[in-house]
């Protein structure tokens, strides 16, 4: 069975630091989060792990993964539509 998500809206800042994001969120919203990012499909979680919490650049992404950058560029979008979707179901 699927854990429910509570709505929340996305934090606008990609690359903002854990702890302050944690300030921002209460808990429940942080979990939410965590349970969304886990849901979403290997490459697109990679790449958004990799550009929010490591504040890596599109071309340093691109080039860790050894892709093209539209390649993360369109991963990037995807995550965030994905995640966007779930988080206000």
């Amino acid at each position: 069975r699927q854990q429910e998500i509570p709505d929340f809206e996305l934090p606008e800042n990609h690359a903002i630091e854990i702890g302050e994001t944690q300030n921002a969120l209460t808990q429940d919203h942080w979990a939410a989060f965590h349970i969304a990012v886990d849901r979403l499909p290997d490459d697109e979680k990679e790449v958004f792990t990799l550009r929010y919490y490591g504040a890596w650049s599109r071309e340093e992404t691109a080039i860790i993964l050894g892709v093209a950058e539209k390649t993360i560029t369109r991963r990037y979008s995807r995550a965030m539509e994905q995640l966007s979707a779930m988080l206000r179901k």
